[in-house]
């Protein structure tokens, strides 16, 4: 049985096509019905071929959802998941899905002692993510349940806050002044790194003081302060078309280059400071200066303050005495007048005066 190509666009005709045991087979117009055409093609095949179940492995069934989910997410979550799913394929993917149990996961783990537990974490997801996306579509996979439904996702490995003061001494660390004004627009908006790599004049409105960045899931609105606004009206003099955030060659700045500038700053001054601390600075700054935990989730780009206060809150010792002192106010208050006026010597009030004599 010859090997099938891969689905392939040919742009003279409009098409996406298939060859399939030495038969080109026109697909569809669009990736993803080409893509749905292909794996019901390949289910075919199986069954008309005699190969039966034998032939639906566990790497059969990973590279029919890379292909469906190659639309549905950015090209760096896929090629994320593309790598976990290889390594899966790689230990255990010969594997019959009517065979797969939840033992053949900590297998897979266990031949990788040097993954974190982030690593660890998103491995495991992508698994799951596999063979539950192949119970939904039975159809194509022949599987109805999933083998690895009770499979437990390793704890995250929760990154560590980085404090003010770290940011201050990282900031030393930078020679570049373009990134060092990239690093302030950070704290001072909170944004996403990937929201102010990309982020265009055309996008921002001034008199508003509010600009609109490519966020996580979507495009969102966010507000400027005046120290904001200022840094991004220079850059939008001397960039007015395309991202405003440049390096100082005048190119935009890259994923690699910011993570590079924070690493080498970080080096010269003995920090350990990461884009991403950025934000938890920010949401840090703001709670400390009594900003409503619900509006710094907002401004931040969250629903709620669940991702609020489990990633980026880094609450300080001081803080909670002064929320204690706060919260117990009105009842230290009552507290204290009521020994004030217990204290107090007794009256005459309501008693009988004895006449003069």
């Amino acid at each position: 049985m010859g090997r099938p190509s891969s689905p392939w666009f040919k742009a003279s005709h409009g098409v996406w096509y298939c060859r399939i045991d030495k038969r080109l087979i026109r697909l569809a117009k669009t990736r993803p019905e080409a893509m749905r055409a292909f794996h019901r093609l390949m289910a075919d095949r199986g069954s008309e071929k005699g190969v039966g179940d034998s032939s639906r492995t566990l790497g059969w069934l990973a590279d029919l959802w890379l292909d469906d989910v190659k639309d549905r997410v950015k090209p760096r979550t896929w090629a994320s998941y593309r790598d976990h799913a290889q390594s899966m394929v790689d230990a255990i993917g010969k594997i019959p899905l009517s065979d797969l149990e939840p033992r053949h996961v900590a297998l897979w783990l266990r031949g990788h002692p040097t993954w974190g537990k982030s690593t660890r974490n998103l491995a495991t997801s992508v698994a799951k993510m596999i063979t539950r996306w192949g119970v939904s579509e039975s159809r194509l996979t022949g599987m109805t349940a999933d083998p690895w439904a009770t499979v437990k996702r390793p704890p995250m490995q929760p990154r560590a806050a980085a404090k003010p003061i770290e940011l201050s001494r990282l900031v030393e660390g930078i020679r570049s002044e373009a990134f060092r004004e990239f690093v302030a627009l950070a704290v001072e908006t909170g944004c996403r790194p990937g929201e102010l790599r990309t982020l265009e004049a055309a996008r921002i409105d001034w008199q508003g003081r509010k600009a609109v960045v490519a966020g996580k899931r979507g495009e969102r609105t966010v507000f400027l302060s005046p120290v904001a606004v200022a840094i991004l009206r220079r850059w939008a003099k001397r960039y007015p078309d395309g991202p405003v955030m440049r390096n100082t060659r005048g190119e935009p700045w890259s994923e690699r280059a910011v993570q590079d500038q924070f690493q080498r700053a970080g080096q010269r001054v003995g920090v350990h400071v990461v884009p991403y601390h950025t934000r938890g600075i920010f949401a840090s700054l703001a709670l400390r200066r009594g900003v409503d935990a619900v509006l710094v989730a907002k401004l931040m780009g969250h629903t709620d303050v669940k991702m609020l206060m489990k990633h980026y809150c880094d609450v300080e010792d001081e803080q909670l005495s002064a929320a204690v002192n706060q919260a117990t106010a009105s009842s230290n208050a009552s507290e204290a007048a009521a020994a004030r006026k217990a204290s107090r010597p007794g009256t005459t009030r309501g008693k009988r005066r004895r006449p003069r004599a």
